[in-house]
């Protein structure tokens, strides 16, 4: 059975509550530069899938299990995450500006680099997640988890951190939190500012 028959059997089983059709539920499938654009996937379970460049805009992912799935330089702007399982996931160069990450959970994702500009993160899981050069700039954190995450060249200007959790515990490098060079804070500063957002 060929992606295309598997989506249209899942979209079945999507649209009947599971009567009819067939859940998407494959392991490790290669699914490097496909265009699903706009397609609803909720309830899928792919993990350990290969995104790499993938075309992933407004996709709908609701509640999909992700975990340990690669999605390097994939397009995923304005996709639906919410309840999704993405912890162990590959998101290193990924476009997510206006996902949906509402209780997301992302514990060991590796974020570097992914452009996260107005996410919504809101009681999202990202323990010992890595944030190295992420622009999550606008995103919203409230409820959100940091325990043992890593923070270095984060952009955060003009993020809602307030409710977030577990800052105290993150390893925090360097933050920027504005457009001007003493915006940018280092080490203890950077951790101090944080916590006083929260």
């Amino acid at each position: 059975m060929d992606l295309k028959q598997e989506l249209e059997l899942h979209a079945k089983w999507n649209a009947s509550l599971g009567k009819d059709g067939v859940k998407l539920s494959r392991v490790d499938l290669d699914l490097v530069g496909v265009d699903l654009a706009e397609q609803n996937l909720s309830g899928a379970e792919i993990p350990g899938a290969k995104l790499d460049g993938a075309r992933l805009v407004r996709v709908d992912f609701y509640g999909c299990n992700l975990a340990s799935c690669s999605f390097r330089d994939a397009d995923l702007t304005g996709a639906m995450l919410t309840k999704a399982n993405l912890d162990y996931a590959t998101l290193v160069e990924t476009r997510l500006q206006g996902a949906k990450l509402f209780r997301t959970s992302l514990a060991h994702a590796d974020l570097s680099r992914a452009d996260m500009e107005d996410v919504d993160l809101r009681h999202a899981y990202l323990r010992d997640a890595v944030l190295i050069g992420t622009n999550l700039r606008g995103a919203t954190f409230e409820g959100a988890t940091f325990t043992g995450a890593t923070l270095s060249g984060v952009n955060l200007e003009g993020a809602q951190l307030r409710g977030a959790r577990g800052l105290d515990s993150a390893i925090v490098n360097d933050i920027r939190v504005g457009p001007t060079p003493n915006d940018h804070l280092n080490g203890a500063t950077a951790r101090d500012w944080l916590l006083r957002n929260v």
